[in-house]
C-alpha cells in the first residue's frame, strides 16, 4: 500500500468495503491510499513464443522469445550498476530487511501476475521474493513500494537467470532512476503526474477536469508497474526493452509518461456518459478490451517503431 491508513482502492476503483469513490477523493490523501493490484488480462496475449521486440527506435515484430533475453542481459551487463549489482546479489540476499517490508512484500508476492506460468508456484515466488528483499537491502531509502512486484516480475518473465533479472532491476531502478517514481516522499510521482496531466489533449484533459478525475486514480497503477497490471506482459516487456536501452539518455518516467499519452489518446469516449464512475471505467477498462494490434500500434506511437 502506498503511505498509511485509511481505506483503499483496488484495480477497479472501488473502495475495499465495496463502496465507490465519489467525485471529490482526490482532495487529499487519494495517493497514499491506492493500491496496485493486478488485473487478470487474455491469457493469450501472455503465452506467446515469439515477441515484438523494440530496439532503439526500431520494431523487430514475431522474433523469438530468446531475442529479448539476450538483449536485457547484453544492455544490463554493458552497464557498471548491472555488472556490479550481479555480482552483489548472493551478498544482498543474506542481509536483514525490516520486517515491515517483508510483510509488504510477502502481501503483494501472490498478486504479481497470478494468471501468468512462472509466478503461479512457489519457486517462482521464491525468486521474486528474493529479489525485492535484495533490492531493500541495497537502496533502505527507498526500501519496497508496490509496484515494484510487477517491474520485478516482468524482468524474470524473460530473464531465467535471477541474478540478470535482479541486474536490470537494478539498472532502470538507478540509472535510468526509476527509484524516484517509489521514494517514500512521494514527491518525484507527484511532479510526473501533473506533467502527465499537461501532456494530455486538450479535448481529453478537459474532460477529465470536468468530472474531477485526477491522475491518482489511473496514473500510479500505469507507471509504477510499468504498466503490468492491467495490460498484458508483453506490453510492459516491449516498454522495458526501451528503459534499458536508455536512448538518448531518458529517463524511466519520460518513457512511461510518453505511453500513458499514447493510451489516452487510443482511448474512444465517444459515447461514454461524461460523468465521474463512466470516465473513470473508461480509463481503467478500455484498454483491457483492445487485442494485440492495437496495444502495439499504442506503444509504436510513444516508442518509435
Amino acid at each position: 500500500m502506498y503511505g498509511g491508513g485509511g481505506s483503499s482502492f483496488n484495480s477497479r476503483g472501488v473502495h475495499d468495503d465495496g463502496t465507490k469513490p465519489g467525485p471529490s477523493p482526490h482532495s487529499q490523501g487519494v495517493l497514499a491510499a491506492l493500491q496496485v493490484v493486478r488485473y487478470p488480462t487474455l491469457p493469450s496475449l501472455e503465452q506467446f513464443k515469439s515477441v515484438d521486440v523494440q530496439v532503439g527506435g526500431r520494431l523487430f515484430q514475431q522474433v523469438p522469445l530468446k531475442v529479448r533475453t539476450e538483449l536485457w542481459t547484453n544492455l544490463t551487463n554493458q552497464t557498471l550498476t548491472g555488472r556490479d549489482s550481479a555480482m552483489r546479489y548472493p551478498g544482498l540476499q543474506a542481509q536483514v530487511v525490516s520486517s515491515r517490508a517483508c510483510g509488504e512484500i510477502q502481501k503483494d508476492i501472490p498478486r504479481t501476475f497470478p494468471d501468468v506460468p512462472g509466478f503461479d508456484d512457489s519457486a517462482g515466488q521464491r525468486r521474486l521474493m528474493r529479489i525485492l528483499r535484495s533490492y531493500c537491502a541495497l537502496d533502505p531509502e527507498v526500501g519496497y513500494c508496490q509496484g515494484m512486484n510487477f517491474v520485478a516480475g516482468l524482468l524474470l518473465r524473460y530473464l531465467p537467470c535471477e541474478a540478470n533479472a535482479f541486474a536490470a532491476f537494478c539498472v532502470l531502478m538507478r540509472d535510468r532512476n526509476y527509484r524516484e517514481l517509489f521514494h517514500p516522499s512521494m514527491a518525484h510521482l507527484k511532479a510526473r503526474m501533473a506533467q502527465l496531466e499537461a501532456k494530455l489533449p486538450a479535448s481529453v484533459a478537459s474532460r477529465l477536469r470536468r468530472c474531477q478525475i485526477p491522475p491518482e486514480l489511473y496514473a500510479p497503477q500505469w507507471l509504477l508497474s510499468c504498466f503490468g497490471n492491467e495490460f498484458p506482459t508483453t506490453f510492459g516487456a516491449r516498454v522495458i526493452d526501451d528503459l534499458l536501452a536508455g536512448r538518448g539518455g531518458r529517463l524511466a518516467a519520460d518513457t512511461l509518461l510518453a505511453v500513458a499519452v499514447e493510451i489516452f489518446v487510443a482511448i474512444d469516449f465517444g459515447g461514454v456518459a461524461e460523468d465521474f464512475e463512466s470516465t473513470l471505467r473508461a480509463v481503467r477498462e478500455a484498454p483491457r478490451a483492445w487485442g494485440e494490434r492495437q496495444l502495439s500500434e499504442v506503444l509504436t506511437r510513444a516508442l518509435g517503431g
